[in-house]
């Protein structure tokens, strides 16, 4: 009796601990800025409504996510926006002191056979900012889904933190890890399905490589400057050449 009455406590205390780590878990998805209600995405940040999400295998080919990875997605994208944020907000306050130190007290003396160059720390990939490539489109209601085809001519750039300089991009481009895009272009329609009785249009998401490290001028071997670094180039999918990035629909 007494083995049958420990099994059964055993079994209670499991429950209540499954229990118990999902509701957590749910909790903590649900408190983020994305979260999932019935078969969409809502961002609770603007009440608007996205979902079927595709994005590119390591072929090249276009596949259908989930929607619990495409939320996951989105809010590390959001984590990730702030973060960088708060970095450049510091890279320009750092870049206005050294202006107005250079204003007020000029340089000491010119500056001769000075040598310039990128030294890459790390790299990662970043999820760009979101737009729509197409119009929108009312699927009828009690028929079979629609198709929402993409505009084509768009393109990805790359881009540079507020704090470098013009003359510095070459040699930053020069000194990264990975191929670096100036622009990626797409050139072929893009297709999603509308269910009957929605209204969508497709957004695209950008995928960039991005490079971390230091812009650096030395002379006879000493630094006399040193910039902390983040640009970032657009990645294109393998074979086709086009911007990689998530489709999915943006629903009114």
């Amino acid at each position: 009796m007494k083995k049958i009455i420990s099994l059964l406590l055993t079994c209670l205390l499991f429950i209540s601990m499954s229990l118990s780590i999902q509701a957590q878990t749910t909790e903590e998805h649900q408190s983020k800025r994305y979260i999932i209600k019935g078969d969409v995405i809502v961002d609770t940040d603007t009440d608007k409504k996205y979902g079927s999400p595709h994005k590119f295998d390591e072929d090249g080919k276009k596949v259908k996510a989930s929607l619990e990875e495409f939320r996951d997605v989105l809010n590390e994208k959001d984590k990730t926006d702030k973060a960088k944020e708060k970095e450049e907000k510091e890279k320009k306050e750092k870049k206005d002191e050294e202006i107005n130190s250079i204003n007020e007290f000029g340089l000491v003396s010119p500056m001769i056979n000075i040598q310039k160059s990128y030294e890459e720390t790390s790299s990662t990939t970043y999820w760009g900012d979101s737009f729509h490539i197409s119009a929108w489109l009312s699927c009828p209601s009690g028929g079979t889904d629609c198709t929402i085809e993409s505009s084509v001519g768009w393109s990805v750039s790359e881009e540079f933190g507020v704090n470098v300089e013009s003359g510095w991009k070459d040699y930053i481009k020069a000194g990264v890890s990975f191929s670096w895009n100036t622009t990626v272009t797409r050139g072929t329609v893009y297709t999603i399905p509308l269910e009957p009785g929605k209204a969508g249009r497709i957004r695209f998401m950008p995928l960039s490589n991005v490079t971390y490290g230091n812009y650096l001028e030395t002379m006879d071997g000493i630094v006399i400057y040193d910039e902390s670094i983040r640009a970032q180039s657009p990645a294109s999918v393998p074979m086709t050449g086009e911007p990689d990035g998530w489709y999915y629909v943006e629903y009114y």
